[in-house]
Protein backbone atom coordinates (compact mmCIF):
# COMPACT_ATOMS: atom_id res chain seq x y z
CA UNK A 1 0.00 0.00 0.00
CA UNK A 2 1.30 3.40 -0.92
CA UNK A 3 0.61 6.38 1.30
CA UNK A 4 0.35 9.78 -0.30
CA UNK A 5 0.65 12.85 1.88
CA UNK A 6 -0.32 16.10 0.23
CA UNK A 7 0.31 19.17 2.30
CA UNK A 8 -1.65 22.25 1.36
CA UNK A 9 -0.48 25.71 2.27
CA UNK A 10 -3.38 27.53 3.82
CA UNK A 11 -3.91 29.62 6.89
CA UNK A 12 -6.31 28.10 9.43
CA UNK A 13 -8.89 30.68 10.51
CA UNK A 14 -11.17 30.31 13.51
CA UNK A 15 -14.83 29.77 12.68
CA UNK A 16 -17.31 32.52 13.43
CA UNK A 17 -18.71 32.00 16.94
CA UNK A 18 -22.15 33.56 17.21
CA UNK A 19 -22.38 32.70 20.92
CA UNK A 20 -19.44 34.98 21.74
CA UNK A 21 -20.40 37.73 19.30
CA UNK A 22 -24.04 37.85 20.40
CA UNK A 23 -23.26 37.85 24.11
CA UNK A 24 -23.78 41.35 25.54
CA UNK A 25 -20.79 40.85 27.82
CA UNK A 26 -18.50 40.80 24.78
CA UNK A 27 -19.54 44.29 23.70
CA UNK A 28 -19.55 45.57 27.28
CA UNK A 29 -16.01 44.32 27.92
CA UNK A 30 -14.72 45.78 24.66
CA UNK A 31 -16.15 49.21 25.48
CA UNK A 32 -14.80 49.01 29.03
CA UNK A 33 -11.30 48.09 27.82
CA UNK A 34 -10.87 50.27 24.72
CA UNK A 35 -9.91 53.50 26.53
CA UNK A 36 -6.84 51.79 27.98
CA UNK A 37 -5.22 51.54 24.53
CA UNK A 38 -5.84 55.10 23.32
CA UNK A 39 -3.17 57.76 23.08
CA UNK A 40 -4.25 60.91 24.88
CA UNK A 41 -2.70 63.57 22.66
CA UNK A 42 -0.53 64.37 19.67
CA UNK A 43 3.01 63.14 20.22
CA UNK A 44 4.16 65.31 17.31
CA UNK A 45 3.65 68.47 19.38
CA UNK A 46 5.87 67.48 22.28
CA UNK A 47 7.97 64.31 21.88
CA UNK A 48 8.46 63.56 18.17
CA UNK A 49 9.93 66.89 17.09
CA UNK A 50 11.83 65.32 14.17
CA UNK A 51 8.69 63.66 12.77
CA UNK A 52 5.37 64.94 11.42
CA UNK A 53 2.00 63.54 10.37
CA UNK A 54 3.16 63.16 6.76
CA UNK A 55 5.94 60.81 7.90
CA UNK A 56 3.38 58.72 9.73
CA UNK A 57 1.04 58.68 6.72
CA UNK A 58 3.83 57.51 4.40
CA UNK A 59 4.81 54.77 6.84
CA UNK A 60 1.18 53.71 7.32
CA UNK A 61 0.65 53.48 3.55
CA UNK A 62 3.73 51.26 3.25
CA UNK A 63 2.54 49.06 6.13
CA UNK A 64 -0.88 48.67 4.49
CA UNK A 65 0.78 47.67 1.21
CA UNK A 66 2.77 45.01 3.07
CA UNK A 67 -0.44 43.68 4.64
CA UNK A 68 -2.10 43.52 1.23
CA UNK A 69 0.91 41.82 -0.35
CA UNK A 70 0.97 39.23 2.45
CA UNK A 71 -2.84 38.87 2.38
CA UNK A 72 -2.99 39.53 6.09
CA UNK A 73 -6.22 39.32 8.01
CA UNK A 74 -8.08 42.60 8.38
CA UNK A 75 -7.18 42.96 12.06
CA UNK A 76 -3.42 43.14 11.50
CA UNK A 77 -3.03 46.65 10.09
CA UNK A 78 -5.16 48.56 12.67
CA UNK A 79 -3.47 46.68 15.53
CA UNK A 80 0.00 47.40 14.12
CA UNK A 81 -0.87 51.11 13.87
CA UNK A 82 -2.13 51.12 17.45
CA UNK A 83 1.14 49.59 18.67
CA UNK A 84 3.10 52.10 16.60
CA UNK A 85 1.20 55.13 17.92
CA UNK A 86 1.47 54.02 21.54
CA UNK A 87 5.23 53.47 21.17
CA UNK A 88 5.73 56.85 19.49
CA UNK A 89 3.87 58.46 22.38
CA UNK A 90 6.56 57.09 24.72
CA UNK A 91 9.89 56.98 22.87
CA UNK A 92 11.56 59.72 20.82
CA UNK A 93 12.55 58.47 17.36
CA UNK A 94 14.69 59.57 14.45
CA UNK A 95 13.12 59.69 11.01
CA UNK A 96 15.45 56.95 9.74
CA UNK A 97 14.11 54.52 12.35
CA UNK A 98 10.45 54.74 11.32
CA UNK A 99 10.41 51.89 8.81
CA UNK A 100 12.15 49.62 11.29
CA UNK A 101 9.49 50.44 13.87
CA UNK A 102 6.71 49.85 11.34
CA UNK A 103 8.18 46.44 10.45
CA UNK A 104 8.36 45.47 14.11
CA UNK A 105 4.76 46.54 14.73
CA UNK A 106 3.55 44.42 11.79
CA UNK A 107 5.62 41.51 13.07
CA UNK A 108 4.09 41.73 16.56
CA UNK A 109 0.54 42.25 15.27
CA UNK A 110 0.76 39.24 12.97
CA UNK A 111 1.94 37.10 15.89
CA UNK A 112 -1.08 38.16 17.91
CA UNK A 113 -3.87 38.01 15.35
CA UNK A 114 -2.78 35.43 12.76
CA UNK A 115 -1.86 31.79 12.92
CA UNK A 116 0.72 32.46 10.20
CA UNK A 117 3.19 35.19 11.17
CA UNK A 118 4.70 37.51 8.59
CA UNK A 119 8.22 36.13 8.27
CA UNK A 120 11.13 38.38 9.33
CA UNK A 121 12.82 37.72 5.99
CA UNK A 122 9.76 39.02 4.13
CA UNK A 123 9.69 42.17 6.24
CA UNK A 124 13.39 42.77 5.58
CA UNK A 125 12.72 42.29 1.85
CA UNK A 126 9.85 44.80 1.90
CA UNK A 127 12.18 47.40 3.43
CA UNK A 128 14.56 46.84 0.51
CA UNK A 129 17.04 45.34 2.97
CA UNK A 130 17.36 48.60 4.88
CA UNK A 131 17.05 46.71 8.19
CA UNK A 132 18.69 43.56 9.56
CA UNK A 133 17.30 40.53 11.35
CA UNK A 134 19.13 41.50 14.54
CA UNK A 135 17.61 44.99 14.43
CA UNK A 136 14.16 43.53 13.92
CA UNK A 137 14.39 41.14 16.87
CA UNK A 138 16.11 43.68 19.13
CA UNK A 139 13.46 46.27 18.43
CA UNK A 140 10.71 43.72 18.95
CA UNK A 141 11.92 43.35 22.55
CA UNK A 142 12.26 47.13 22.86
CA UNK A 143 8.68 47.79 21.72
CA UNK A 144 7.26 45.04 23.91
CA UNK A 145 9.17 46.21 26.97
CA UNK A 146 8.18 49.87 26.52
CA UNK A 147 4.53 48.85 26.18
CA UNK A 148 4.94 46.44 29.11
CA UNK A 149 3.96 43.54 26.84
CA UNK A 150 0.40 44.89 26.75
CA UNK A 151 -0.05 44.82 22.98
CA UNK A 152 -3.31 42.89 22.54
CA UNK A 153 -5.18 46.15 22.04
CA UNK A 154 -8.87 46.58 21.29
CA UNK A 155 -9.25 47.77 17.69
CA UNK A 156 -12.26 49.00 15.66
CA UNK A 157 -12.35 45.62 13.92
CA UNK A 158 -13.26 43.94 17.21
CA UNK A 159 -16.52 45.91 17.29
CA UNK A 160 -17.65 45.25 13.72
CA UNK A 161 -19.24 41.82 14.13
CA UNK A 162 -20.94 42.52 17.49
CA UNK A 163 -22.43 45.77 16.17
CA UNK A 164 -23.33 44.43 12.72
CA UNK A 165 -25.02 41.33 14.14
CA UNK A 166 -27.20 43.52 16.34
CA UNK A 167 -28.07 45.87 13.48
CA UNK A 168 -29.19 42.89 11.39
CA UNK A 169 -31.98 42.33 13.92
CA UNK A 170 -33.39 45.79 13.18
CA UNK A 171 -33.16 45.75 9.39
CA UNK A 172 -33.67 42.96 6.87
CA UNK A 173 -31.81 45.08 4.32
CA UNK A 174 -28.67 45.07 6.46
CA UNK A 175 -29.10 41.36 7.15
CA UNK A 176 -29.28 40.57 3.43
CA UNK A 177 -26.17 42.61 2.60
CA UNK A 178 -24.13 42.07 5.76
CA UNK A 179 -21.13 40.51 3.98
CA UNK A 180 -20.84 43.52 1.67
CA UNK A 181 -21.30 45.92 4.58
CA UNK A 182 -18.69 44.10 6.65
CA UNK A 183 -16.09 44.22 3.87
CA UNK A 184 -16.74 47.90 3.20
CA UNK A 185 -16.55 48.66 6.92
CA UNK A 186 -13.16 46.97 7.21
CA UNK A 187 -11.89 49.02 4.28
CA UNK A 188 -13.11 52.20 5.98
CA UNK A 189 -11.30 51.24 9.18
CA UNK A 190 -8.06 50.79 7.21
CA UNK A 191 -8.47 54.25 5.69
CA UNK A 192 -9.11 55.63 9.15
CA UNK A 193 -5.94 54.02 10.49
CA UNK A 194 -3.94 55.86 7.85
CA UNK A 195 -4.93 59.22 9.34
CA UNK A 196 -3.31 60.22 12.63
CA UNK A 197 -6.32 62.34 13.63
CA UNK A 198 -8.37 59.20 14.17
CA UNK A 199 -5.84 57.51 16.47
CA UNK A 200 -7.33 59.41 19.41
CA UNK A 201 -10.92 58.36 18.69
CA UNK A 202 -12.34 55.36 20.61
CA UNK A 203 -12.34 52.20 18.45
CA UNK A 204 -16.07 51.77 19.06
CA UNK A 205 -16.76 55.20 17.53
CA UNK A 206 -14.57 54.45 14.51
CA UNK A 207 -16.34 51.11 14.03
CA UNK A 208 -19.77 52.74 14.36
CA UNK A 209 -18.83 55.54 11.94
CA UNK A 210 -17.42 53.02 9.46
CA UNK A 211 -20.57 50.91 9.68
CA UNK A 212 -22.93 53.81 9.08
CA UNK A 213 -20.75 54.99 6.20
CA UNK A 214 -20.82 51.51 4.61
CA UNK A 215 -24.58 51.25 5.10
CA UNK A 216 -25.11 54.71 3.59
CA UNK A 217 -23.07 53.64 0.56
CA UNK A 218 -25.31 50.59 0.23
CA UNK A 219 -28.47 52.71 0.43
CA UNK A 220 -27.12 55.03 -2.27
CA UNK A 221 -26.16 52.08 -4.46
CA UNK A 222 -29.65 50.59 -4.41
CA UNK A 223 -31.08 54.10 -4.99
CA UNK A 224 -33.17 54.21 -1.84
CA UNK A 225 -35.79 56.96 -1.77
CA UNK A 226 -34.52 60.01 0.13
CA UNK A 227 -37.19 59.84 2.85
CA UNK A 228 -36.57 56.12 3.41
CA UNK A 229 -32.81 56.74 3.30
CA UNK A 230 -33.02 59.37 6.06
CA UNK A 231 -35.32 57.19 8.13
CA UNK A 232 -33.06 54.13 7.97
CA UNK A 233 -29.93 56.21 8.65
CA UNK A 234 -31.51 57.87 11.68
CA UNK A 235 -32.63 54.53 13.12
CA UNK A 236 -29.18 53.00 12.59
CA UNK A 237 -27.48 55.98 14.24
CA UNK A 238 -29.82 55.69 17.20
CA UNK A 239 -29.18 51.95 17.57
CA UNK A 240 -25.41 52.42 17.33
CA UNK A 241 -25.59 55.13 19.97
CA UNK A 242 -27.61 52.84 22.24
CA UNK A 243 -25.22 49.93 21.75
CA UNK A 244 -21.95 51.80 22.19
CA UNK A 245 -23.03 54.43 24.69
CA UNK A 246 -20.82 56.98 22.95
CA UNK A 247 -21.93 60.60 22.93
CA UNK A 248 -22.04 62.56 19.67
CA UNK A 249 -21.78 59.51 17.42
CA UNK A 250 -23.53 61.47 14.68
CA UNK A 251 -20.91 64.22 14.79
CA UNK A 252 -18.18 61.60 14.73
CA UNK A 253 -19.73 60.01 11.65
CA UNK A 254 -20.04 63.32 9.83
CA UNK A 255 -16.41 64.21 10.58
CA UNK A 256 -15.30 60.74 9.50
CA UNK A 257 -17.10 60.84 6.14
CA UNK A 258 -15.95 64.43 5.53
CA UNK A 259 -12.28 63.55 6.02
CA UNK A 260 -12.41 60.37 3.92
CA UNK A 261 -14.28 62.07 1.09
Amino acid sequence: MELLCIEQEYEPIALFDSVIVDDDRTLTNLIFTEEHYLITGSYFKCLQTELNTNNRSELASWMLEVCEAEQCQSEIFPLAMNILDRFLALVKLRKGQLQLLGSVCLFIASKLRQSKTISPQKLIYYTDWSITLNELTDWEILVLSKLKWDVAAVTPNDFVDPLLRRLCKYSTLIDEHQNRIRKQTMNMIDLCSLDFNFSMYPPSMIAAASLISAINDLLKMIKTHFVVYRSISSKILYQLHEMTGIEKVHKGCEHYVLVLD
